[in-house]
Parts: structure tokens; C-alpha cells; sequence
């Protein structure tokens, strides 16, 4: 295509020769050829399968839900318009999602953009368990650059300044109440002499993801809401049944249980979470609002 550059070139006389429109007959073969080399003829009257996965720094629902879309504009010139449409993928709480729910009833803002840019295609969502949905989970897993490893330390500075380390992106609210107790310890040393460190022990996203994968019945959690929860709550153990209820807005997040954006705290760190909680001596009213924007 060399010799075709110079007629885009601004105040170049443009003049098209034999020898131009050759090339150019030429050029359009070779792409024609590579065409019918890499691409066979979708036929859109059959059954249609677009299986996605998600490998990144996003909640664990959002990737899920930006994979999903991403794919489908990727494959618009394959799946627009197909009449029998599958969007196969191994997050159970997309299928409601991606269904009947409407924009109104979406509160993530970010989960509400993805949905309307998907209204444009027909298809049915279906879940396929973790465990059998192979092909598009290895994809997702190609390494695209050299591996970084991913340090949780127990730093309040390193948690707050995510520049200076390889912490992945942690939920926003978790964040805001590391930053809430940061503030509330340092009112703390200021009319008391007694060390902060010995008054309140932070509590980092690693505390919770330990006491996570340390409490039986929120590994328990972590995979029903992978595989999907079941019709009723009595096929739950009891301790699990309250949960039943949430279930369409529950995820997981790099080893820790979500309610929306709220982290939900395992009960060896109940104690710690309201000593925390309780340092800045709020009052009752604005005391549970912080619990209850934070924390589930």
C-alpha cells in the first residue's frame, strides 16, 4: 500500500494511475484470501455460543459483566442479529442481571452502563459452573506481559497509597473506611498519651481475607456464590440461610465476600471492626451509617 500514502497527504495532487489501480485489484485479492483463509461462513441461523470470562482488577461481578459485553462488541459482526443467541458465563448473578432487570433497578452505576450497552443484542444468559466452563477460562488466563506478584502487606500507608505498591484495586468502601479509622485514630493521639497501636489495630483487606478463608462458614459462602445458590433457603445450612435473600447482590472479591460494595466481615473480626468503629465517639445515628456504608 506504499504508493497509495502519498495521495492522503494534505495539498497532493491526487491522480489515479494503471499502475495504482492494479495495486490496489492486487491488495484487494491478498485480502480476500486471508479472509477465506482465517474466516469460515457463520451461519446465524444456527445456534450461537458466546462463552466469556474475566481476569482483572474490577469486583468480581463489574469484570464479569464487562467481559460479557466487551465480547459481544468484539463479535458484533458474528452475534447482531443472531435469532437464537447463548451468553455463556460462570457468574450466576449476571442471568437476572442481564435479564428482566431494568436500568432503574440497577444501583452500580458502572453495572447500569455496561447493561444498556448490551440492549442492542438478542440473547439468553446461561451459567456454566466454574469447573466446566474450561475453554474460556484458560483464555482469560493468558498471560499478556510478566507476571507482577501481588503484596497484601499490613500497612495502612502502603493500603492508602496504592501507587506505591502491586495491591490490587480494593472495593472503594473498604478504602473509605480504612481512611475513616485513619482519621479517627489520629483525633484519638492527639488528647491521649496512650499509643494508638495499643487503642485500636487496623484492620487490613488481608486480616479479612485470612479470617475469610479461616471461617468454615464463609468458605462456605464463597462457594455457593461462585456456583449459584440454590431455589430455597432450607437446601441452605442454617447458618448460611440469611444470606438467601441477598443472594442476587452478593460476590467475591480476591478471597473476601461482597454485598454490593459493602465487605462482609467474618465473625473473629466483629469485635475489631466496631472497636474501630466506635474510636471516633460518634454518635448512635452517624455510627451505624458508617457501619452500614462499609460494612455488611
Amino acid at each position: 500500500m506504499q504508493p497509495f500514502r502519498h495521495l492522503l497527504k494534505p495539498g497532493s495532487h491526487f491522480e489515479w494511475t494503471k499502475e495504482l489501480d492494479h495495486l490496489f485489484e492486487e491488495s484487494k485479492s491478498v485480502i480476500i484470501h486471508e479472509i477465506q483463509k482465517g474466516v469460515e461462513i457463520f451461519d446465524k441461523t444456527r445456534p450461537t455460543c458466546l462463552a466469556t470470562d474475566w481476569k482483572s482488577r474490577y469486583a468480581s461481578v463489574e469484570g464479569e459483566a464487562l467481559a460479557a459485553v466487551d465480547a459481544l462488541d468484539k463479535a458484533s459482526h458474528f452475534v447482531l442479529g443472531c435469532s437464537d443467541l447463548i451468553l455463556a458465563v460462570d457468574h450466576k448473578s449476571l442471568l437476572k442481571m442481564f435479564a428482566d432487570r431494568s436500568l432503574e433497578d440497577i444501583p452500580n452505576p458502572r453495572l447500569r452502563n455496561l447493561k444498556e450497552k448490551s440492549l442492542r443484542y438478542r440473547f439468553r444468559t446461561m451459567h456454566v459452573p466454574g469447573v466446566r466452563h474450561v475453554a474460556a477460562d484458560a483464555v482469560s488466563r493468558r498471560p499478556v506481559g510478566e507476571p507482577t506478584s501481588m503484596m497484601l502487606p499490613d500497612d495502612i500507608a502502603t493500603i492508602l497509597n496504592p501507587a506505591s505498591s502491586n495491591l490490587p484495586d480494593l472495593p472503594h468502601s473498604f478504602l473509605a473506611a480504612i481512611r475513616t479509622q485513619k482519621r479517627d485514630t489520629a483525633k484519638i493521639c492527639n488528647v491521649s498519651t496512650t499509643p494508638a497501636a495499643e487503642m485500636i489495630k487496623s484492620v487490613t483487606w488481608d486480616d479479612v481475607r485470612l479470617a475469610t478463608s479461616s471461617d468454615p462458614s464463609m468458605t462456605k459462602l464463597l462457594d455457593i456464590i461462585a456456583d449459584g445458590f440454590p431455589d430455597s433457603h432450607k437446601d441452605l445450612l442454617p447458618d448460611l440461610r440469611p444470606y438467601h435473600r441477598f443472594r442476587d447482590d452478593l460476590t467475591s472479591f480476591d478471597g473476601v465476600a461482597l454485598y454490593n460494595d459493602r465487605v462482609i466481615i467474618p465473625q473473629s473480626l466483629h469485635y475489631r471492626v466496631l472497636q474501630a468503629l466506635h474510636s471516633a465517639h460518634q454518635g448512635v445515628f452517624q455510627m451505624c451509617s458508617s457501619a452500614e456504608s462499609y460494612f455488611f
